[in-house]
């Protein structure tokens, strides 16, 4: 019993190091999931697979904030960039935000904005995405 706790420690040591989120969810494309928002918060954000850079955040903040007027309803970069080719089919509904239509560039960690200052529970708040093709049918 004793190995499997430490097993278990370990693993869970090595999950935090690699950054990965306690949550995960796959997805079929072009099937939508869902990303939970507090009732103040800003947007989301989400660091996507495909990144190079592993500071490589993007926003995507809600609109109707005034601070945000211009760059909202789309996700840009930290330098309020727009991204080109991003799948904007974000929508907002109380404190659920649904992401849909998903494409494998949507695949990543995804977090409410802004995080917990807390780095513990802002991780476990966050979410990974797996974004999949489904299969194919067969030929007739």
């Amino acid at each position: 019993m004793f190995k499997i706790l430490t097993l278990f420690a370990l693993l869970s040591i090595l999950g935090f190091a690699q950054g990965t989120s306690l949550q995960s969810i796959p997805v079929l494309i072009p099937n939508s999931f869902s990303v939970f928002v507090n009732k103040d918060s800003e947007g989301i954000t989400r660091h996507l697979t495909s990144a190079k850079n592993p500071d490589e955040w993007q926003f995507f903040y809600f609109c109707g904030n005034k601070k945000y007027k211009g760059k909202c309803g789309f996700w840009v970069d930290k330098k309020n960039n727009k991204i080109a080719g991003a799948n904007n089919n974000v929508k907002k509904s109380g404190q659920e935000v649904t992401i849909s239509k998903s494409v494998l560039g949507d695949a990543g960690s995804y977090a409410k904005f802004p995080e917990n200052k807390d780095a513990n529970q802002a991780y476990i708040e966050r979410l990974d995405v797996y974004v999949q093709e489904g299969p194919k049918p067969p030929k007739l």
